[in-house]
């Protein structure tokens, strides 16, 4: 049987079929929902954004005006889209982390979490590692590492007021 957000998905997929665009409300509308039940209306925003992150959808405009097409009819390719950058995810220029100082490895670990998911090397998983772990009886870093992380944290969290945390 499938999900509620799989059927809300898939209604949506197949309301595009008849109109070039969507909205919450034009959704909403077409199941049937009442205007005040938020809840439902907050499913249909999860299935959109869903449908959006596996680029079947494209959002267009903000706000209570945002619409959402079919992928196709946008006239764009995969390999030609790019997730639009807020202000508050990115610098002035449009790059992430630039009022940051960082380390040379994070300089390299962030330029390769920027690249396109199909351009990155696929990693597996450690089944034997998984299977044995034992929450709060085994770990994922060794003693030295667990060492260096906390004297590391503990310095950072002695030489940083506490007003760094919290905004009294």
């Amino acid at each position: 049987m499938p999900t509620k957000k799989v059927e809300i998905e898939d209604f949506i997929l197949r309301l595009l079929n008849d109109v070039s665009e969507v909205s919450v409300r034009s959704i909403a509308k077409a199941r049937g929902i009442a205007e005040l039940n938020e809840t439902e209306r907050r499913a249909i925003r999860r299935a959109l954004r869903s449908l959006e992150d596996r680029r079947l959808i494209i959002a267009q405009g903000r706000g209570p005006a945002r619409s959402y097409v079919l992928f196709e009819q946008r006239g764009e390719t995969t390999e030609n889209f790019a997730p639009e950058k807020t202000k508050e995810s990115s610098g002035e220029e449009g790059i992430p982390f630039t009022k940051m100082e960082l380390s040379p490895e994070s300089r390299a670990l962030l330029e390769y979490v920027s690249q396109d998911v199909a351009e990155r090397t696929p990693v597996g998983y450690d089944q034997e590692f998984l299977l044995s772990y034992e929450p709060n009886r085994t770990f994922y870093l060794t003693e030295p590492q667990r060492e260096a992380l906390f004297a590391t944290t503990r310095s950072f969290l002695m030489t940083t007021s506490l007003e760094t945390f919290w905004h009294i």
